[in-house]
C-alpha cells in the first residue's frame, strides 16, 4: 500500500511539500510524527518472505511510533 497516495489526497500540506504520490515511509514518519526511523538494508528488504531478527525489530520501532502519536 502506497501509504503516499492517501496523503496526496487527503492533505494539501504534504502535497505542497512533495508534490508526487510515492514518498519514503521515513519521510512521512517525519513529516506527521516528527520522528526518525531506522536506516539501513532492512527497511527496503522484502516484507513478504520470512522475516528476520532485524526485521522484526524494524517493525517494533516503527510501530512504537505509530502508538505514540
Amino acid at each position: 500500500m502506497e501509504l503516499g497516495a492517501f496523503a496526496t489526497k487527503a492533505d494539501d500540506t504534504f502535497t505542497s511539500v512533495y508534490n508526487r504520490e510515492i514518498v519514503s515511509l521515513a519521510k512521512m514518519v517525519a513529516m506527521y510524527v516528527g520522528r526518525t526511523l531506522r536506516k539501513g538494508k532492512v527497511r527496503t528488504s522484502n516484507w513478504e518472505a520470512d522475516l528476520s531478527q532485524n526485521m522484526v525489530e524494524c517493525a517494533v520501532d516503527f510501530s512504537s511510533v505509530v502508538r505514540r502519536h
